[in-house]
């Protein structure tokens, strides 16, 4: 995640959601809930052993807060490849009490160039493998995508963020490349069906 990071305050971000193999392990990944059945997350998670969803939680681990839901359903965009179109939708075993998160709009009118916004989960704090007890937050500020292709490989289903730390995050004022949720909302209204997402 980065050295400049802080800790979210306890129960206002309810919406990042822990992945886990166990019902109260460690969490490996973060994902979103985006309606109270289904989560959104990147297909690179989904290398690990997803059994469970620690939807509310404030820490990596433990079954103290939030709910850990099963996942019964995991289904990857099917253009995936190369990190374009890295998208992956999880179903969940049960509905979730919380409040799902609203998705980006998807003419990109809340995504502009310079604009802030923050990336969160459990994600490395140090650089050195050790993950966070308690959801970190990272601001990290847009940039365009003709900007970011100055400097690395993107494509129209990627966001470009300027990062000003760490390696793992990409060199020191160099991007950062994201999901662009907006270019997958028809393929994600299209498997959670009637159910309602902003």
């Amino acid at each position: 995640m980065g050295a400049n990071t802080s800790t979210v305050p306890s129960g206002t971000k309810t919406y990042v959601t822990g992945l886990r193999a166990s019902v109260g392990g460690e969490n490996f990944c973060s994902a979103s809930l985006i309606t109270p059945n289904h989560l959104l997350v990147g297909t690179y998670c989904v290398s690990g052993n997803v059994r469970w969803a620690s939807i509310g939680s404030h820490y990596s681990n433990g079954t103290q807060d939030g709910e850990q839901i099963k996942v019964v359903a995991i289904l990857n965009h099917p253009e995936t490849a190369n990190f374009s179109n890295d998208f992956t939708i999880m179903k969940l075993e049960k509905p979730s009490s919380f409040k799902p998160v609203a998705l980006a709009a998807s003419d990109d009118s809340d995504i502009q160039d310079g604009e802030w916004a923050a990336k969160m989960g459990w994600d490395d704090t140090g650089g050195i493998g050790t993950m966070a007890y308690e959801l970190q937050r990272a601001d990290v500020q847009l940039m365009s995508n003709e900007n970011c292709l100055k400097e690395t490989r993107v494509d129209g289903t990627m966001l470009c963020s300027r990062v000003s730390w760490g390696y793992d995050c990409g060199e020191p004022g160099y991007p950062s490349t994201y999901s662009r949720v907006s270019s997958a909302r028809a393929w994600i209204a299209s498997l959670v069906g009637g159910e309602c997402f902003h």
